[in-house]
């Protein structure tokens, strides 16, 4: 099995099986409740058929325009399986994006409407996130994280982070002494999973710049319930490279997709292709 397979087996089939799960989900609401956001998706840019962001735009739109909608948004969400951890992650990504110090009180007051949220607590850019049902994570902002490292600071500012996870770690690597470029395999919001790459600093924090969130391991390990797949210092990461255009040469040559390296040397090949269209 070749690269592009086992690609398509872990993370690209089930792309079109959330989004069928997320237009399933915004049928019912719609039924239920006889709210219809896609029209104004549409005039706000977003594509007729990419179900997630009009999901999103529909939480926001409940949770601004019809907060006695939010108890039924969650009952319908909770019956459709989703996974209601993705509730704390996406209030970290969030306020990972819009906070370095300060944390904004419009945000707070938004992610507290969640009836699965109990508090967010800001205490100089340390943010705790507090849920009887889901449980108690601590975070900061990579700005704040990495605020006297101006060359890591120029990339968040000036690229778009969101959804570039294996570019913007390849490219962070470059400004860190130590660190470990790692990309697991994670559940998807109603089944399956996706890879995402982050970077492991010598202090063994996680840097997730694609959403701008610092976590420790431990966060990651529980909330985030990734899988590694694949894990390479900074200092090997060139040598691990040049090994790997060479066993991705004799396994094709060979023909032998199932050889145990075929996926990672292919995944750090992409990594690689992929940080040069920064």
């Amino acid at each position: 099995m070749d690269y592009q397979e086992i690609y398509y087996r872990n993370e690209k089939q089930y792309h079109s099986i959330n989004q069928q799960h997320f237009q399933k989900f915004l049928n019912v609401f719609k039924k239920e409740t006889g709210i219809d956001t896609s029209h104004l998706a549409t005039k706000r840019g977003i594509p007729t058929n990419d179900y997630r962001k009009q999901f999103y735009y529909l939480k926001y739109m409940v949770f601004i325009n019809y907060p006695k909608y939010i108890k039924e948004f969650y009952r319908i969400l909770e019956n459709s399986k989703f996974d209601m951890s993705s509730e704390i992650v996406d209030a970290m990504k969030l306020i990972g994006k819009n906070t370095i110090y300060t944390l904004d009180e419009d945000i707070r007051r938004y992610i507290l409407l969640s009836p699965l949220i109990d508090d967010v607590v800001n205490d100089n850019g340390n943010i705790s996130i507090y849920s009887d049902e889901l449980g108690d994570y601590n975070f900061c902002s990579t700005r704040k994280y990495l605020y006297k490292n101006k060359r890591a600071l120029y990339l968040i500012q000036n690229y778009l982070t969101q959804g570039y996870c294996h570019q913007m770690s390849w490219e962070l690597m470059s400004f860190l002494e130590q660190a470990n470029l790692i990309t697991t395999l994670l559940p998807a919001y109603f089944e399956g999973t996706y890879y995402h790459t982050v970077v492991q600093n010598q202090d063994n924090f996680i840097i997730d710049i694609a959403n701008e969130i610092v976590i420790d391991s431990n966060v990651r390990d529980s909330l985030f319930k990734g899988q590694i797949i694949s894990s390479t210092k900074k200092q090997d990461l060139f040598s691990k490279l040049k090994e790997a255009k060479i066993k991705e040469a004799k396994i094709k040559e060979a023909k032998n997709y199932e050889n145990e390296d075929s996926f990672t040397n292919s995944l750090l090949l992409a990594l690689y292709s992929e940080s040069k269209k920064l």
